[in-house]
């Protein structure tokens, strides 16, 4: 639960509703890049432990 805190924490200091100087595309550029990075990582954590679970 401490991640998720965490997580939202950081989207709120981006100040998405300050980038008036960004198009609605680049902010989405933006915004995907770095949540594609915390699917990668914590994707692979998941699904490590789910293996590590089910082997034993």
């Amino acid at each position: 639960m401490s991640e998720l805190i965490h997580k939202q924490h950081n989207v709120t200091v981006w100040g998405i509703r300050k980038r008036t100087d960004l198009s609605l595309v680049e902010i989405a550029k933006w915004i995907n890049l770095i949540i594609n990075g915390w699917i990668n990582y914590y994707g692979r954590s998941v699904v490590q432990s789910c293996t590590e679970f089910s082997a034993k």
